[in-house]
């Protein structure tokens, strides 16, 4: 009797598999619902799905892993990186696993895909007048750039994850050549230098110090928010900034130092530069 009860058994659950299959069509739905079960069937059948993009309407170029990731789920997240999922694959907006798991704050996820060799320097771009979730009727939208650190500044216990990684350091010694500073019509032109020369984050903000001939730092500070990497920005200078700062500029007392800040924190400043005029 036992042994016919294990044959029908085995049909129940092998036809209960089927019908999930049925239900949820694909890979992307069963991580999606947590199922590891109908997961591991699904790769069973085809392994090379583990890297399967979401195609759908709203699936973004995600891959099974994206959803793993999002969703905390650290068993799902094993099984795929077992079976050969690549750990930073990006979606359509250039997002991995790990920036997903770090903009939920899934901790664990996060330890794990930093273990198995996720890089937290790479970025994508947010667009959100392509976001079909994004409200653009109240709020104008917003164009970023975006790496998994980048979410520190939310979750800040993610930054003690993070800073295992070399490549996660403050920023190194800027070469002041590499910086230009122009002033014209009261209104400083800032060039930032090219970031990749000396940090693997992208770099959010630099700040602006002035300094006169005698060393002292002049009591006005700018802070230059980069909209894109390597873009040229306008720096707006208050009238009372300019009037200060224009009779040492005429004489030629007038110099800067430059510091690069990244998600992690603040880099060295550069040494002194002089602004063209």
């Amino acid at each position: 009797m036992l042994f016919i009860l294990i044959p029908i058994y085995l049909i129940i659950f092998i036809e209960y598999l089927f019908i999930r299959k049925l239900y949820y069509t694909d890979i992307h739905k069963a991580v999606w619902k947590n199922d590891l079960e109908l997961v591991k069937s699904f790769l069973d059948s085809d392994p090379r799905i583990c890297n399967s993009a979401d195609v759908t309407e709203y699936g973004e170029g995600n891959t099974p892993l994206h959803y793993a990731a999002y969703q905390g789920n650290s068993s799902i997240a094993i099984e795929l990186i077992s079976r050969g999922a690549n750990i930073n694959q990006v979606n359509d907006n250039g997002f991995t696993p790990l920036f997903l798991a770090a903009q939920r704050e899934q901790l664990k996820i996060c330890e794990l895909l930093i273990q198995k060799g996720a890089d937290p320097t790479i970025y994508g771009i947010l667009d959100t007048s392509k976001d079909v979730y994004y409200d653009d009727s109240t709020k104008p939208s917003i164009v970023e750039v975006l790496c998994p650190v980048d979410h520190i500044k939310d979750y800040p216990a993610l930054k003690s994850i993070f800073e295992v990684i070399e490549k996660c350091n403050v920023p190194k010694k800027i070469e002041v050549k590499s910086i230009k500073l122009k002033l014209s019509n009261g209104n400083i032109y800032f060039s930032p230098p090219k970031q990749r020369d000396y940090t693997q984050l992208p770099c959010k903000e630099f700040i602006v110090n002035f300094i006169s001939d005698d060393k002292n730092i002049v009591d006005i500070q700018l802070k230059a928010k980069l909209p894109k990497e390597n873009q040229d920005i306008e720096l707006k200078l208050q009238i009372d900034s300019y009037k200060k700062l224009l009779p040492l500029l005429k004489d030629n007392k007038l110099s800067y130092k430059v510091s690069a800040i990244n998600a992690m924190g603040y880099g060295p400043e550069s040494e002194v530069g002089y602004i063209d005029v």
